[in-house]
């Protein structure tokens, strides 16, 4: 801050130069689009989790379909859910071993032939390259 001399009364009048103000709103002008951007970013991430939120809950509600509605044999499934996420079903065999025999009796057990393990893989897109996968493995009765 400068003070200069008034002509006409001779007193020092105190006031900011031009140039002082000029430089106060460039720095002011700097740290409001750093604030602006870091707001933007913010709420850009905020909306992605949200995204990515929406589609693990509606995937995982696929994948408990599977069975009760969508049924345990190869093959594909696709759908669109009301928000405009789409959904894929991929189901395949797996081939595992299965510790299904009984005890040392051989009483209580399982026959392997008797079940079938299944791959599950679920897809929730919201867009082309932005989604949520989920695996699992099912057992169905019977080859």
């Amino acid at each position: 801050m400068k003070s200069e001399t008034s002509p006409t009364s001779g007193t020092r009048s105190k006031g900011f130069t031009l140039l002082e103000v000029l430089i106060s709103v460039a720095i002011l002008a700097v740290a409001l689009t750093a604030i602006i951007q870091a707001f933007s970013q913010s709420f850009f991430s905020l909306n992605r989790s949200e995204r990515y939120a929406i589609a693990t809950l509606q995937a995982q509600s696929k994948l408990a379909e599977v069975g009760p509605i969508i049924p345990i044999e190869p093959g594909f499934h696709s759908g669109e859910f009301d928000n405009g996420f789409v959904w894929e079903v991929g189901i395949e065999e797996a081939l595992l071993p299965l510790p299904l025999a009984g005890g040392a009796d051989g009483s209580v057990g399982v026959n392997p032939n008797d079940l079938q393990a299944f791959r599950v893989q679920v897809s929730v897109n919201w867009a082309e390259d932005q989604g949520v996968n989920l695996d699992s493995l099912r057992v169905a009765n019977g080859r």
